[in-house]
């Protein structure tokens, strides 16, 4: 049995506990957005000798995809030992994990649909690259470093699925840039203003087949 990646849009943790019918008493857990890599090593190590030891324990990681390209890498080979189910990521945001995560995983959905507000981050990315320049300020002013993750995953599943029905080349390059943007939210030290400010610009001028400007 492979370990599981779980897509999870809920609110309350105890939904996940249920689902996965674990004791939180024998649950060892991370905070994907807490890690450094030195911290995240020492914990997969240490989870994956408990984890063979036969020990009712089980591993389990919160939010996933904000752990960093470098942490996820760590944990390609602890997934391939892995045989038994005992260990889960959770995420509300697959895209953002690895491919060579992915493989290795068998990936279940406790709530496949994307909520009226997460909806609501793809409208208004198309109405900023639809008004232009005030509309790219306005949102670029208004948002904080989460939600500009969230926004970014919404964009990036949203052009996934047009790139399924029609790819071109305009499409592509701002599914790039979505990922690019969701990278940078999960950097620290940044210009979150910015950041955005640079995407949803991009994103107008490529709707709008204007010079980049640079």
């Amino acid at each position: 049995m492979l370990p599981s990646v779980i897509v999870w849009r809920g609110k309350d943790r105890r939904e996940v506990y249920e689902h996965l019918d674990v004791d939180e008493s024998h649950l060892l857990a991370f905070e994907g957005g807490m890690a450094t890599v030195d911290e995240f090593r020492h914990w997969v190590n240490s989870t994956m000798e408990i984890l063979k030891s036969g020990q009712k324990y089980s591993g389990l990681i919160w939010d996933a995809h904000l752990l960093s390209w470098d942490c996820q890498a760590v944990l390609l080979k602890p997934l391939e030992e892995i045989e038994i189910g005992k260990f889960t990521l959770i995420t509300d945001a697959e895209n953002l994990l690895t491919e060579t995560i992915l493989s290795r995983c068998e990936i279940r959905r406790l709530d496949d649909t994307i909520n009226g507000d997460n909806e609501d981050y793809w409208v208004r990315t198309l109405r900023c690259w639809k008004e232009g320049p005030s509309a790219c300020i306005a949102l670029s002013d208004e948002l904080k470093q989460d939600e500009v993750l969230e926004l970014s995953v919404v964009v990036i599943r949203k052009l996934r699925e047009l790139l399924r029905g029609r790819a071109n080349s305009k499409r592509v390059e701002m599914l790039r840039c979505a990922m690019v943007l969701a990278e940078e939210m999960r950097a620290k030290n940044l210009n979150i203003k910015l950041c955005l400010g640079e995407f949803l610009f991009n994103g107008w001028r490529m709707a709008k087949n204007l010079p980049d400007g640079r």
